[in-house]
């Protein structure tokens, strides 16, 4: 027999995956524009040349030349950070933000950046720490506020979430709509985790508003109707969501279950074979392994009793 599968359906509606973008925008402008003796000045500048083309490893680079030349230079530290960032170095990108601080302790960039490296490395108390130093210098800092809530959402403070993705919203009244709507996003799954569905589905109503194509509203807003129990409604979520994004693992994975709950057995069956492929494709061998063992146990025939 096909064992009860509410126990996985708890699991599932508070995973709510979201992609962070953490500082609305990972790379703040770069460090202002400074009087340079050479050869740290033509280092410098074309330092800023190739991070601003893309070009993040001649960045690394040419900043280092700078700092070769000289070491006292912050902003050169504070630079070759951000384009360490850019290529996922965060312990060198740690290493740089403290050098700088060291040489400049009232940069909030270097808080910020050093703090998102932290996060990045699942450290969220030291970027907790961090986004704390961040409102001190700058108390009305929106992306202070959004990346503290995910940190404190980690630590699960869920409270303290909610409280700084509130003051995100009230310190960014010139972000673009789906920027806005990414904080929506993730004030709405700390609800979640607060068991508080209303103000959840409160808030992914509004992300949607604000961005009619975002994905992770979708996802968001079918766990939610999910465990309020409105099973057509989030069935409805995820046909939306899969019908425009169907490279979207965890959510086939989540309406196969949706579907076994509402007798739609061929259907989840489907759905999980969906959900594995693209989980092993993906290289997330714990999920394979999970649709896998959901797909045998649906396609087992029933147990005879006698």
């Amino acid at each position: 027999m096909v064992r009860d599968l509410r126990q996985w359906l708890v699991s599932v509606v508070l995973m709510s995956v979201f992609t962070t973008w953490l500082m609305l925008g990972t790379t703040p402008a770069l460090a202002a524009p400074v009087l340079l003796t050479d050869p740290s000045k033509s280092a410098f500048d074309a330092g800023v040349w190739a991070y601003q083309s893309g070009q993040f490893a001649e960045a690394v680079q040419v900043f280092t030349e700078a700092i070769e030349a000289d070491p006292q230079l912050a902003s050169a530290y504070s630079n070759r950070c951000l384009a360490e960032l850019q290529q996922a170095l965060e312990e060198q990108a740690i290493a740089d933000c403290t050098h700088s601080l060291e040489l400049n302790s009232a940069n909030p960039n270097d808080y910020l950046n050093r703090g998102l490296a932290y996060y990045r490395l699942m450290h969220p108390r030291a970027a907790l720490a961090d986004f704390n130093q961040v409102l001190e210098l700058m108390p009305e800092n929106y992306r202070g506020y959004y990346n503290r809530g995910l940190a404190r959402f980690d630590l699960e403070d869920y409270e303290g979430a909610v409280s700084d993705y509130d003051q995100s919203l009230i310190h960014s009244p010139a972000l673009p709509n789906a920027r806005k709507a990414d904080i929506y996003n993730d004030r709405a799954v700390a609800y979640l985790a607060l068991n508080r569905p209303q103000q959840a589905l409160a808030d992914l109503n509004q992300a949607l508003e604000l961005n009619q194509a975002d994905s992770r509203a979708y996802f968001n807003r079918a766990c939610c109707h999910h465990q309020m129990g409105n099973w057509k409604a989030s069935l409805k979520d995820y046909d939306r969501l899969l019908a425009v994004n169907p490279d979207y693992p965890q959510a086939f994975f989540n309406r196969a279950i949706l579907h076994q709950q509402m007798g739609h057995t061929q259907a989840a069956i489907a759905d999980l074979s969906q959900a594995a492929h693209q989980f092993r494709d993906l290289g997330l061998g714990i999920h394979y392994q999970q649709a896998l063992k959901l797909l045998r146990h649906l396609q087992e025939p029933p147990s005879a009793w006698g």
